[in-house]
């Protein structure tokens, strides 16, 4: 339930939804083989406005390991699109942002956005693909090499000429007892 947004005004949200997920890999935290694809379709009732919206999105895995797997090959792609709802409809915090943990690694924390005097508003649709290179120095160090790219739209149906966003890095994971912690 969302309260309150930002940019426009106090909303209550009643969100239920449905994900499907098929998934292959075998470890949950640090996949090294297989596949997984999950749908998700959200509905959105603001409670407030009398307002209903929907959202759908698709996100899809892919891991292969060569060399007793010390190198991992992570692929991703992910697209996402709110229906029937403008921009001001939806609560800041349900939007799509990019420059996160998981995408578009190389920019600042939610700045991958269409822009409202020059701040970031999230967007309406949104297209992600990562690639990863993962290896083994030593156990339980992991160095990781990223390639991720993007954009995030105004416009549901990514029609707009929303920038088009790439970064490169590297980063190290250190394989605790409770999951890999990144650094």
């Amino acid at each position: 339930l969302v309260t309150h947004s930002v940019m426009n005004g106090p909303f209550y949200v009643l969100m239920p939804y449905v994900r499907l997920s098929y998934d292959t890999t075998y470890q949950l935290l640090d996949p090294k083989e297989g596949f997984k694809i999950t749908l998700g379709n959200f509905y959105y009732q603001n409670l407030v406005k009398a307002k209903s919206y929907f959202s759908n999105s698709i996100k899809g895995s892919f891991y292969t390991s060569f060399f007793k797997n010390n190198l991992t090959l992570a692929t991703q792609c992910y697209i996402g699109s709110f229906f029937n709802a403008g921009l001001s409809d939806i609560p800041v915090p349900l939007r799509f942002f990019g420059g996160t943990d998981e995408y578009l690694r190389g920019y600042r924390y939610y700045t991958v956005s269409p822009l409202y005097d020059g701040k970031p508003t999230g967007g309406r649709s949104v297209l992600f693909s990562n690639l990863e290179l993962r290896f083994t120095i030593k156990n339980p160090f992991c160095m990781v090499l990223f390639y991720d790219s993007g954009f995030v739209s105004k416009s549901a149906l990514f029609w707009d000429k929303s920038p088009y966003y790439q970064s490169t890095g590297f980063g190290f994971r250190y394989y605790s007892f409770v999951g890999p912690l990144r650094i």
